[in-house]
């Protein structure tokens, strides 16, 4: 039985688009890292040195969380969710032929997209010198062992841990929301770890409490080589040899303890419906007949939506896993605001500029997930307990079940938006800090976040509704905004094509976001009517009761884009049209605008111009008295210096580079 379970969930797997998705996003994503060396590589390192492979198989199999939980998570849930205990239990099935046959049968399909790690980074390592996009020599010999040796000792534990944990507590609890809250708090865990562990040079510590282990690849790296990194495998030795074994053993526990505690009968049984039984003789009440009119529009719409909006904020406030999740994502920014920084030993102000400085590094992707979560759980909530083959008959339009939905995501937006005010006045108070700077944390409230998760929003509904398919909707969703995430931090910069990103802003003591609050402001606007018309297509692709596939729902399209639809994506399309266009002249024409790779190249001319400067003697500065005048509302800064230098050097200084623009007349 064990084998025809598994060959059943191996060729289930297969006939679905899922799995090839994420295999393609996982060779996409692995390629552009390898072909456009975007790693912290060190001074003389290999672009795919079998450090730096190591490094990265560690790191991706950290964000492939969200596929392992979609794997291995939905294997026995789609059991409960289809309702197939009526043909299961017909059958001779045992305990162990079908837990093992789904586990290992899901399992291969991990590993078969796992693969698209190692196959992406050596197509990466042949394609970005072949292309231009590298020089030759940044890259080292293509040796088979560099792709093998880190993906058989740090991907596949790595698997097997999150694939374990996941599979294990759907299998206890029978509810895909644990998938995640754990996957989340492991998130979190994980980033937590990344910042207490910057505060300890206990090697021990770091190597054994990183179950992905990429704390003491960094630690190996920073004590070897280049050469060493270049031409070696990462030694699995010691310490980190331990964590392996570790982190391997408790994947292996808690897989175990889920196997005795699972119970084939109890599992599909579920929970029985209790009905409340009234003893008492109801007695029948006459009451005066009373004419009705019924009208299904104007009020009756505005009501509906009103009512479904507030049912559907109850179903996520009534959820405890979302409370689990909240709560855990506040307290760890509670942690990583009152750590703060340390600089020599001497801590830091909780200042408001600081703590929101924090909030910028990880946890807008906290509050993502939590989006794109809750999103598919909102929009698939009513097909999953089947209620949407009632209330999709009812005579409400689809604007109002579909803008039920969306104004309730919106409004969790909102809501998401005010977590770093209220962490962060929270710490600042209670470590006796009291200027709060309130006008920083309205305009950080209302200009930079608050916008961006409404986008956010309105991103994840869309591709929940395209798709149609909640665990591969989280994948790609996830995948499309770390994609625009990793090509603004490496090859791409153009705000105008990365969606929902403003241009790069300080936030200041002095004037908040000053002279950047004119353009974040103008980029807001044109992201958030870019966002109107997503809403727009999600209302075209809306699915309502039997109408499901994309096929269908574009045979509806003619129908749906109505006069009054057409005019307000008119009005939306021109103003997002003009809008770019005034955004794209000021970005282009009025300022010096270049590329990332332009960038590079002027860098590499202004090192070969000025390198035979650099063995000149240069004087030492003994001291310096300045006066200086700054205008923050004018961009302006009048500065006067009276400088002391001092020849130390046992040669006359003949010649001086200053580095600095109209120092002299």
């Amino acid at each position: 039985m064990f084998w025809k379970i598994f060959l059943f969930e191996v060729q289930n797997r297969l006939r679905r688009p899922a799995v090839y998705l994420y295999f393609f996003a996982a060779l996409i994503f692995a390629t552009l890292i390898f072909a456009t060396g975007s790693m912290p590589l060190g001074e003389k390192e290999h672009i795919n040195s079998p450090y730096m492979i190591t490094l990265y198989c560690a790191a991706i199999t950290m964000l492939m969380m969200l596929i392992s939980s979609s794997v291995m998570g939905t294997p026995l849930y789609r059991d409960i969710e289809y309702n197939t205990k009526d043909y299961y239990l017909t059958y001779p099935i045992t305990k162990a032929g079908y837990f093992w046959g789904r586990y290992f049968g899901s399992f291969l399909c991990m590993l078969f997209i796992a693969s698209a790690i190692i196959i992406g980074a050596y197509i990466g390592a042949k394609l970005g010198p072949a292309m231009g996009w590298k020089d030759p020599k940044q890259y080292g010999p293509n040796n088979l062992v560099y792709y093998l040796y880190p993906f058989f000792t740090m991907a596949l534990p790595n698997l097997f841990f999150t694939s374990s944990l996941f599979f294990g507590l759907v299998a206890i609890t029978r509810n895909v929301k644990i998938i995640y809250a754990g996957g989340i708090l492991l998130f979190l865990g994980y980033f937590l770890s990344l910042f207490f562990l910057d505060h300890t040079n206990n090697a021990t510590v770091i190597n054994l409490s990183d179950p992905f282990g990429m704390n003491g690849i960094r630690l190996q790296k920073n004590n070897s080589s280049s050469i060493e990194q270049n031409t070696t495998l990462f030694p699995v030795t010691g310490a980190f040899l331990l964590n392996r074994i570790i982190w391997t053993s408790v994947g292996l526990i808690i897989l175990i303890y889920t196997y005795i505690r699972f119970s084939f009968e109890k599992f599909f049984s579920g929970k029985r419906d209790k009905a409340a039984i009234d003893d008492e003789t109801s007695k029948p009440k006459r009451s005066a007949i009373v004419k009705v009119e019924t009208s299904f529009a104007g009020a009756y719409n505005l009501k509906t939506l009103l009512n479904l909006t507030k049912i559907e904020l109850l179903n996520i406030f009534r959820d405890n896993y979302f409370w689990i999740i909240l709560s855990s994502g506040m307290v760890f920014l509670g942690f990583v605001f009152w750590m703060g920084f340390n600089y020599n030993g001497v801590p830091d102000l909780p200042r408001t500029v600081m703590l929101l400085g924090i909030f910028d590094d990880v946890f807008p992707f906290f509050i993502f997930f939590i989006i794109i979560f809750y999103t598919g759980e909102t929009l698939h909530r009513d097909r999953l307990t089947r209620y949407a083959f009632i209330n999709d008959s009812l005579p409400p339009p689809n604007w109002v079940l579909n803008g039920s939905k969306l104004i309730t995501l919106l409004l969790l937006g909102f809501g998401l938006s005010l977590i770093p005010l209220i962490t962060g006045v929270i710490v600042q108070i209670a470590k006796g800090f009291y200027q709060l700077n309130p006008s920083v944390y309205l305009t950080y409230l209302f200009v930079i976040i608050l916008p961006r998760l409404l986008e956010m929003v309105v991103f994840s509904y869309t591709v929940h509704v395209l798709i149609n398919n909640k665990f591969v909707a989280h994948g790609i969703g996830v995948f499309i905004w770390v994609m625009i995430f990793f090509l603004r931090a490496t090859i791409f910069n153009y705000n105008l094509l990365l969606y929902s990103y403003t241009p790069s802003y300080g936030v200041s003591d002095m004037d908040g976001l000053g002279h950047m609050l004119k353009p974040t402001n103008w980029f807001n606007l044109y992201w958030l009517l870019c966002g109107g018309l997503l809403i727009i297509v999600s209302a075209l692709f809306f699915y309502r009761g039997v109408t499901t596939s994309f096929k269908e729902r574009l045979q509806l399209l003619a129908e749906r884009f109505d006069d009054k639809t057409r005019f307000f994506t008119a009005a939306l399309l021109l103003g997002f049209l003009a809008v770019g266009a005034y955004n794209y002249y000021n970005v282009s024409y009025l300022n010096n605008y270049t590329t990332k790779g332009e960038g590079d190249d002027r860098a590499v001319i202004y090192e070969k111009t000025l390198k035979h400067y650099a063995s000149l003697p240069l004087p030492k500065i003994t001291r310096v008295k300045m006066y200086a005048d700054i205008f923050p509302d004018k961009q302006q800064q009048f500065v006067k210096a009276f400088v002391t230098i001092v020849n130390k050097n046992n040669q006359p200084v003949s010649k001086m580079l200053l580095d600095g623009d109209e120092l002299t007349d």
